[in-house]
Order: structure tokens, then C-alpha cells, then sequence
């Protein structure tokens, strides 16, 4: 889960069911998700994992106890680690590391505790060190600074302690890449004829101004005739009609759709701002908030395409009035006998 979601859901679940306790299901569950199909890739979108750099994954993972080992295997990488470490690993472990290492997506350092667990293991794991090795920085501290300070040296490991994330969350991998690494802003270029050309935060302003200027001619329209003809058509009443109906349904329509022209002006302020203040400098994480939000509002074209309606929540049409075959009154009792149903306006013309 993103860090927004796991920080409120952490302090819940550990006065559930104790801390400790919570950490070993948060992984558990973490890495039986990653074993079901698309599962490490919904995991890896969600935390941003998938667009660490490679050279940055090759050195930045964690270091893991014996007891965890299984798990942090399986669900680390999909968060960005590159590396795991196992440490210390006895001679009862052994067992373990043969059995987790096959088919593991990430660099698996052990550090044994005897030179015969090291010589049983070389050739399982990808490093086995005896002691301390050069080259491996181990942070108990979550400070993103320093762990990027650290993978300044190209000849630096950066591995962060069960401390380090449980306390900052899962999308610490990505925050240490993008310190380490800052994105490449665009570049400036004179504006090109083929709109093919154009860069991707010229089209996501644009759609964000439009999204405001249909916000306000959405707001203008709700001030003015409050119904389009997709509206009269659909309904088969027009304005005079639904206050005859009930003088407070004008007014509720009213307060929807102005509600509807607050939103759409938010969202374009949404859309500029990521564009303008992150896809333009290459922030990763701004293009999939982009892409969310799109993904998700965009189909409701075709539902308006196929029902005549925006809203999924609109009653079906009126149906034709049983006492008079008429769809203009609805069978609506208060409208049958009124000027808008036929049966009422020829009783109306027939009284003396």
C-alpha cells in the first residue's frame, strides 16, 4: 500500500493485534501478493518500485534477520530493493537460504557466522561474507539524505535495517532513488507545428484548462437554462415541468450540477499543477497520479455515449402514464391530471 494508507492502517493494526506481531503480517500478506499473478507488478506500481534506476537497485536493498528471510525475499524487491541481506545466518539456516534462493528477483548477500556455513553456501547466494565487508552501508536511521549521501560512491551498498521501514514505509526505496537520482526536468524548445511533438506536460495543461473552462460553462449553464437538451431529451420533462412537479427539485438539480462545476474547475487545477509542477520536471510519481485520475474518469464518456446520462445513478426514463399513454406526465399522479398530461387538458377544455 502507498505510504498515505500504510501509516494510519500501521498504528491500527498493531493496537489490534501488537506490533511485533503486526510487522510479521504486513510482509506475510506483502509477499503472499506478490506470488499471485500480477501481483509484483500491482505491488511495484502502487509503491513506485518498478521505476527505481537499475544502477540505483543494484545497491540500495535491506538487511533482513534469519527469522524474516522467507518473506523479505518475495516482497522487498516488488518495493525496490535490489539487495537482501540475511544475516547471520548459522548453520540450522542453511536449509532456509537454499530453499528461498532459487527464483529470487533481487541480489541475496548472507552473512555467515562460520566459515563452514560460507563454504556451504557459496554458489547459493550471491554473496557470502564472513564479519564486515567494505562497500556495505548499514542504516539504522531513515534518513533519505544520507542514504542518498551514501550511494554517491559507486562502490557503496545501501542497506536499510527492519527499523528503517518499518518506520518509513514502503515507498522509502523510491524516495532514496529520487534523491540519489533527480529526475531530468524537459527541456526548453521552441513550440513544434506537429502536436505529436509537444511534450506530454503541454497536453496535460491543456487538459487541465479545459477542465476549468468547463467547470465554469458548467456553472454558467447551472445559473442559466439548468438543462441541456441530453437533459430534456432524456427525461422528456423540461424546467417548468420538474418545479410543477416539486418547487425544490429545480433547486436540487441546481445544487448538483454547481457541485459537479466546483469539482471539474478542482481537477483542472489538479491536472495543470501535476503537469506543470511535476511532469514538466520528471517526477515519476505525478504521471501516474495523472494517469489514475484519467483511467478512472474517462470511461464515463462512453456511459454517456450509451445511456444519454453522465450520472450512473440516473433513473431510467419516464414510462408512458397507464391512464393516459402519455410519457409526458410519467405516470406521475401530481402530473396526470396537470396541463402537461393530455387526459388532463381535455378534462380541463369538456368543464364549463
Amino acid at each position: 500500500m502507498p505510504d498515505w494508507t500504510y501509516h494510519p492502517l500501521r498504528a491500527l493494526l498493531a493496537a489490534a493485534v501488537g506490533r511485533r506481531r503486526s510487522h510479521r503480517l504486513a510482509l506475510r500478506a506483502l509477499a503472499a501478493l506478490t506470488d499471485v499473478p500480477g501481483g509484483f507488478r500491482l505491488v511495484s506500481a502502487v509503491s513506485g518500485g518498478f521505476d527505481i534506476p537499475a544502477a540505483v537497485t543494484a545497491r540500495l536493498g535491506a538487511t533482513v534477520p534469519v527469522d524474516v528471510a522467507h518473506d523479505a525475499v518475495r516482497a522487498l524487491p516488488a518495493l525496490g530493493a535490489g539487495v537482501v541481506e540475511v544475516r547471520p545466518v548459522g548453520s540450522a539456516d542453511v536449509a532456509l537460504i537454499r530453499r528461498i534462493a532459487p527464483g529470487r528477483r533481487c541480489i541475496l548477500v548472507v552473512t555467515a557466522a562460520t566459515p563452514q556455513v560460507a563454504a556451504d553456501l557459496a554458489g547459493i547466494a550471491d554473496r557470502v561474507i564472513l564479519g564486515e565487508e567494505a562497500g556495505l552501508r548499514r542504516l539504522d536511521g531513515g534518513s533519505v539524505a544520507d542514504a542518498a549521501a551514501a550511494l554517491a560512491d559507486p562502490a557503496t551498498t545501501v542497506l536499510a535495517s527492519p527499523g528503517v521501514l518499518v518506520a518509513a514505509g514502503p515507498g522509502w526505496f523510491h524516495r532514496v532513488a529520487e534523491a540519489a537520482m533527480p529526475p531530468v526536468p524537459a527541456t526548453r524548445s521552441r513550440p513544434a507545428v506537429d502536436p505529436r511533438r509537444w511534450p506530454a506536460w503541454w497536453w496535460g495543461a491543456l487538459v487541465g484548462l479545459g477542465m476549468i473552462a468547463g467547470g465554469l460553462v458548467a456553472a454558467a449553464i447551472t445559473l442559466g437554462p439548468l438543462l441541456l437538451w441530453y437533459d430534456t431529451d432524456y427525461l422528456g420533462w423540461n424546467r417548468d415541468r420538474l418545479r410543477a412537479l416539486n418547487e425544490h427539485l429545480v433547486h436540487f438539480v441546481q445544487h448538483d450540477r454547481i457541485t459537479l462545476a466546483g469539482t471539474m474547475v478542482a481537477i483542472g487545477v489538479l491536472y495543470a499543477g501535476l503537469a506543470w509542477g511535476g511532469i514538466r520536471r520528471g517526477w515519476s510519481w505525478s504521471r501516474y497520479a495523472y494517469l489514475a485520475s484519467g483511467a478512472v474518469g474517462f470511461p464515463t464518456l462512453f456511459y454517456f455515449l450509451s445511456s444519454g446520462s453522465w450520472s450512473p445513478c440516473t433513473p431510467p426514463r419516464p414510462s408512458r402514464c397507464s391512464r393516459c399513454s402519455s410519457w409526458r406526465c410519467g405516470g406521475v399522479p401530481a402530473l396526470h391530471d396537470g396541463p402537461s398530461c393530455p387526459t388532463g387538458r381535455s378534462r380541463s377544455a369538456s368543464a364549463p
